[in-house]
């Protein structure tokens, strides 16, 4: 039991301790940094960019992840900067000609219990270092080439010594970077690049609205400079002026005068004599009489009357 003279008890064993925070397995950490892509946990392959604050990622994945932003599960938290490809550059490596498709971790586990050291897929073209995570790499984000930081301090140069193309001391970002004042550089880099690219947007949408405001206006001077002329030649002095006046003087006269005509021809038609129908439906009246055909002595139907009993009714009635 303890205590009793048989055994002497450890202190752990009677007072109870904190236990130490577990440290994750630096092999592991460097595997998943340098070999893996940080979205989607795959073993990188090209095309791989890389975002402002250094990470490595598949291109396919973030492709994936800017069309369905639920695609992987802590996409948000890891990736949240990332809104578009402007965000990252796609990287130029230079292949390791010792590299073959072997040398690809199949899982973490297996690549941390290796003892045979990984191969890297990429080296720096200067040095010829492996991006294996032992030497410090970055990349310059106006071309995307990789460079050792062995490369940068022995060859000094504005111009990349890959591609030729110019960069600025900005534009070097280190890639997996641990070091908490150099993250908090580029954290606050991102923050300046995405105020400059709002700032850009606003910029470029007030300059196409004053365009086409710019246009409509031209339009209506144009519209308006038009009538002005058209108004000034009809009612100008001189000649030419005075002999238009005229022309449309006299066009007036004569529509007036053929509106006059129609509306008298309008009111004679409205005040004509109308027939006297008062007669008509009296039973002794002339219009029922010539609705009735008249016979002679010897029964025969005459051809007087109106044009109601004439015709073929009245050609047959004197057939029999």
């Amino acid at each position: 039991m303890g205590c009793d003279g048989g055994s002497i008890p450890k202190r752990h064993e009677l007072v109870k301790t904190q236990k130490a925070a577990e440290r994750p397995d630096s092999r592991s950490l460097l595997l998943v940094a340098w070999f893996f892509c940080t979205l989607s946990k795959r073993p990188l392959e090209a095309p791989v960019v890389a975002d402002m604050l250094g990470k490595l990622y598949n291109k396919d994945a973030v492709l994936e992840y800017l069309l369905n932003k639920g695609a992987f599960g802590d996409g948000d938290k890891i990736c949240s900067h990332i809104t578009s490809f402007k965000d990252v550059t796609t990287l130029n490596f230079t292949p390791n000609p010792t590299f073959t498709t072997k040398d690809i971790p199949n899982s973490i586990i297996v690549s941390a219990t290796a003892e045979k050291p990984l191969v890297a897929q990429f080296i720096c073209p200067v040095t010829q270092k492996e991006m294996n995570g032992k030497s410090r790499f970055s990349y310059i984000q106006t071309c995307g080439c990789v460079f050792s930081e062995q490369a940068f301090k022995e060859v000094p140069s504005t111009t990349c010594l890959k591609c030729g193309k110019e960069f600025g001391a900005d534009d070097v970002v280190p890639i997996n970077s641990s070091q908490p004042k150099e993250i908090s550089r580029l954290q606050a880099r991102v923050e300046v690049v995405k105020a400059e690219r709002l700032r850009e947007a606003e910029e470029k949408r007030a300059a196409k609205k004053a365009k086409k405001e710019g246009k409509k206006q031209k339009a209506i001077t144009g519209a308006v400079s038009a009538g002005t002329e058209k108004v000034g030649t009809g009612s100008g002095s001189g000649s030419d002026g005075e002999e238009v006046g005229k022309k449309r003087k006299r066009t007036d006269d004569d529509a007036k005068a053929v509106a006059k005509k129609l509306a008298a021809a309008a009111r004679s038609n409205i005040n004509m004599n109308l027939p006297d129908l008062s007669e008509v439906g009296k039973p002794g009246s002339d219009a029922i009489k010539s609705l009735y055909c008249k016979k002679d002595k010897n029964g025969l139907v005459r051809q007087e009357g109106t044009y109601l009993t004439r015709g073929t009714f009245t050609r047959f009635a004197a057939s029999f």
